[in-house]
Parts: C-alpha cells; sequence; structure tokens
C-alpha cells in the first residue's frame, strides 16, 4: 500500500493494524522512516532529521488505540532535511504477544494537483528524454506548430468559420434552414435517390442523349391520314427539293424563315 501527503502536512497518519482473527492489542509497535532513494538514511526522531549514522531515535513508538490499530502522527514540515525525493519506506515493528512486521511507501508531492515531488532537472530531463514516448523532439514540433497557429493554421477566413459555430448563430442558421425547407422542397429533395442520381452517370447520359436524339427525329405528322417526318412535311409545304434555299413563313406576330441542304433543316426566328 502507498500513502500519498503533500510535503506541507503537519499531521500524517502513519498507522499499522495487527490482526490474527482478531486485532491484538498491547503490542510495543515502532515505526522506522527511511529515506526510498538509499539504503541507510533514516529520520532520527529526536531532532527530526534523516542521517546514516549516530541516531537517538531511530524507531518511534505507535500509540496503542485498542483493538490491534497503532498509529502516529508525522510533521513533515518539522523534517529540517526533507528528501528531495518522492518517497519514503515507513518500516513498522511489533512485538510482544505476536511480533510482526510491515513496510509501506510514503508518497511526497508538492500538492496534489502536482506530479510525484522530485527534482526539477530530473522532471525536465525525463520529459525532454527521446527514451520517453513523449520525446524532445516531440516537443519541439508541439512548439513550432504552435507558433505558427496565428499566421498559417488560424487564418483569419477559418477564424471567421469558427466564429459561425457560435452558439449565438446556430440557432438562428438552424431556424433559416428550417424556415427554407418547406415541405415542397422536401418532397423535391425526397426524389433525389440513389437509383435517380444513379442515372446522371458518365455511362448513361450519352446513351440518354442519343435517346432523345433519335426520339425527335422520329417525330411524325399526319398529313392527309399519312404519318410522315417532319422533314417530309416540310418537303411538302415549301417543296422537296435536296437543298432549298430559305422560305419565309408568317404565323400569327412571327416571322419564321426555313431552308434545307441535304438532310439539314435550319429554322430562324426573324421576329
Amino acid at each position: 500500500m502507498t500513502l500519498i501527503a503533500e510535503r506541507t502536512e503537519t499531521a500524517v497518519d502513519l498507522a499499522l493494524t495487527v490482526d490474527q482473527g482478531g486485532g491484538v492489542a498491547g503490542l510495543a509497535a515502532t515505526v522506522s522512516i527511511r529515506d526510498g532513494a538509499t539504503d541507510g538514511s533514516y529520520l532520527d526522531f529526536s531532532d527530526m532529521t534523516f542521517k546514516a549514522a549516530g541516531w537517538i531515535t531511530k524507531a518511534a513508538a505507535l500509540t496503542d488505540l485498542g483493538g490491534g490499530h497503532y498509529r502516529r502522527a508525522l510533521d513533515l514540515t518539522a523534517v529540517t532535511n526533507l528528501p528531495s525525493g518522492g518517497e519514503l519506506s515507513l518500516e513498522f515493528t511489533a512485538t510482544g504477544a505476536v511480533t510482526a512486521a510491515a513496510r509501506e511507501s510514503l508518497l511526497l508531492v508538492a500538492s496534489f494537483l502536482d506530479i510525484p515531488a522530485q527534482a526539477a532537472a530530473d522532471t525536465q530531463a525525463a520529459i525532454l528524454s527521446d527514451a520517453t514516448p513523449f520525446a524532445g523532439a516531440d516537443v519541439a514540433a508541439i512548439l513550432a506548430d504552435t507558433d505558427s497557429l496565428d499566421t498559417t493554421k488560424i487564418t483569419a477566413a477559418r477564424a471567421a468559420s469558427l466564429d459561425e459555430l457560435d452558439a449565438a448563430n446556430i440557432p438562428a442558421d438552424v431556424d433559416t434552414l428550417l424556415a427554407r425547407l418547406t415541405a415542397l422542397r422536401a418532397a423535391n429533395l425526397d426524389e433525389l435517390t440513389a437509383a435517380r442520381l444513379s442515372e446522371l452517370d458518365a455511362a448513361n447520359l450519352p446513351a440518354d442523349v442519343a435517346a432523345i436524339l433519335s426520339d425527335t427525329n422520329a417525330i411524325k405528322l399526319r398529313v392527309d391520314g399519312e404519318l410522315v417526318d417532319v422533314a417530309k412535311f416540310l418537303g411538302l409545304v415549301i417543296g422537296d427539293p435536296v437543298t432549298h434555299t430559305p422560305t419565309t413563313i408568317t404565323a400569327g406576330a412571327r416571322t419564321w424563315s426555313v431552308g434545307i441542304v441535304g438532310s439539314t433543316i435550319t429554322v430562324s426566328r426573324l421576329t
């Protein structure tokens, strides 16, 4: 188990529970605190200083709360040389009716909003090291991209487009869309099925145009009970030469010029 405490905490709860099918009370329980970065630097509770030798009180007594529970409060601000590393090792012992030993880690943080406390230089080296997934090259690239946001990424046009996504604009835009999407227009949109849109494929259009031209050429007019094509009808009206100079035909307020050259019929409106 790991405890977490801010480095400025004045009452860190150091607790030990001894249980053998029920709490064991009446034991002589102590705690020693070792700098987790070392093998032999322990806190001397007599002067609240970490040292490697010459301790007066290396193991401090815990208060017996009954029921097998023992505790002691630790004031971190009273430690004269609190290690810069982020971890302390809590080493518990209990003697008496039973003998027990336990170990627990105390993780120190500058603030519960911060990462575990460690030297600033080590933190920077860990972040910028190419040995980590978030490498120094990545940081440089991120900074470069951030610097270029104003000039190359967030242009004036893009900024204006983003402004359109403002909460005040979207409802008005939706209202405008709904007002324009009348029932008639909605029905027309419903006609745009995938099957009908596929008819506009490049492979279909030439065939469709050819069919229209074929249908147009096949138009027949009934003359004296006989169905004749348009060219023959005009031939009956204005003569049927292979080549015919334009003839003027008046119909109502309109005047037309009609000419035939081979199989080509030219019709032009004059007035």
